[in-house]
């Protein structure tokens, strides 16, 4: 991400508000039915905020499956672990999408939302991606 770019509390509550709206509802909705995450699945989702998409996912896979939330914002992290405490598929972190905190090839689906233009190495971030994400994933 940006150095000149950060998400500080104030700015991360507002995220979560515009995030609960039902315009950025319906595009998680959306975004979930293109992903067609099945129970047991093991998911990412890179630049995580405040958790919203990572619990709608956890729940699709279920207790066999894992969803793991990463973002560069402490403050958005502190979000996303009090939305996900509690749930033992849920993991979030702080992580870059230059560096994904994952095996290679150990994921079903990636989820990235409003994200890749605060990166500033793009090809890095794909070269990433790519090495996670399971063939066919």
């Amino acid at each position: 991400m940006s150095k000149d770019f950060a998400f500080d509390q104030k700015a991360s509550q507002r995220v979560e508000r515009l995030y609960q709206t039902p315009d950025i509802v319906e595009q998680r909705r959306a975004s979930r039915a293109l992903l067609t995450l099945k129970p047991g699945e093991h998911v990412l989702d890179i630049g995580c905020g405040p958790g919203l998409l990572v619990m709608e996912m956890a729940q699709e896979v279920g207790n066999g499956g894992s969803v793991t939330g990463i973002d560069v914002s402490a403050d958005m992290l502190a979000l996303a672990q009090t939305r996900c405490a509690g749930h033992a598929n849920v993991s979030v972190r702080e992580a870059s999408a230059t560096a994904l905190p994952c095996e290679s090839a150990s994921l079903d689906a990636i989820a990235v939302t409003q994200v890749y233009e605060f990166v500033d190495d793009l090809a890095l971030a794909l070269a990433e991606l790519k090495r996670v994400l399971k063939p066919g994933g």
